[in-house]
C-alpha cells in the first residue's frame, strides 16, 4: 500500500503495523479507531495487527 495507491469508495485505511493494512468499512470506522486505541492502551506490548480480529468482533457483535 504505497504511494499512489487509492483505496475503494466507503473504506478508510488503517495500518495494522509490520507492513500490514486493513480496510474499514466506513460505517464502523470511528468505532474501529475509538477501540483500537482502547485496547492498544490495554496492550501496549502489542500491535493492531494483534487485535484488529477481536475489535471488528466486537463491532459486529454489537450491530445485532
Amino acid at each position: 500500500m504505497g504511494r499512489g495507491v487509492t483505496f475503494p469508495s466507503g473504506f478508510k485505511h488503517e495500518y495494522l503495523g509490520m507492513g500490514n493494512h486493513l480496510l474499514v468499512k466506513d460505517c464502523i470506522s470511528k468505532e474501529f479507531t475509538k477501540l483500537a486505541s482502547i485496547s492498544l492502551k490495554e496492550h501496549p506490548e502489542s500491535i493492531l495487527y494483534n487485535l484488529w480480529m477481536d475489535i471488528v468482533c466486537d463491532i459486529l457483535k454489537k450491530s445485532h
